[in-house]
């Protein structure tokens, strides 16, 4: 973790592993109590803008920690769904990092679809990141759920043997389709499939 301070700004970096960062603001948070009681004892004035520095502190703290711990939990999430290990890991957590930063999604939404769409269609890097954002856009724009779309649409994807750098733009023309008829994506993707293959 880097903390850099510029005109009254606090800008807090997070990389690497995550658990190491946990014991660090662990460690911190008993610092910070130290860190209080050092204030009350300059006198009443002090002490009062020491409390609110030390809760300010605090609550970057508790905020990082909890991120930090947020993505313990995707990243355990795309281990499991998976089984990846090793750099095949490591590639699945940088499209998920991907994702979380492009789409306005929740980490539990993206870690599942990303560890979904790999799984299904074996898609990883680039593929597989397009795929996960187009597919949490849709499901977010047309309010329908998230899983139901990807087991249907990877399934619409292997019935009609699209190859992997055209089944982002073949979920684009689901979309538009859906749009021109009226009929939901999961509904036409389902239909589509009925009789599978053929």
């Amino acid at each position: 973790m880097t903390v850099a301070g510029k005109n009254n700004e606090l800008k807090i970096v997070i990389t690497g592993d995550t658990k190491k960062l946990q014991g660090a603001l662990g460690e911190a948070e008993g610092s910070v109590g130290g860190f209080g009681s050092k204030f009350a004892s300059m006198g009443p004035a002090v002490a009062a803008a020491g409390a609110v520095a030390v809760t300010a502190v605090a609550a970057v703290g508790v905020a990082a920690y909890k991120l930090g711990a947020d993505f313990d939990d995707a990243y355990d999430t795309i281990r499991v769904g998976t089984g990846a290990t090793g750099k095949a890991l490591d590639a699945l957590k940088d499209s998920f990092r991907e994702v979380v930063q492009d789409v306005p999604t929740d980490f539990g939404s993206a870690s599942t679809a990303i560890a979904d769409v790999s799984t299904r269609l074996g898609l990883t890097g680039k593929p597989l990141t397009d795929f996960t954002k187009r597919i949490l856009e849709l499901s977010r724009i047309t309010k329908t759920d998230l899983a139901g779309n990807i087991e249907l649409t990877t399934r619409l994807m292997g019935d009609w043997s699209v190859k992997t750098k055209d089944q982002s733009k073949t979920l684009d023309k689901l979309y538009r389709a859906s749009q021109a008829t009226g009929v939901g994506v999961d509904t036409l993707a389902s239909q589509v499939t009925s009789f599978g293959a053929p």
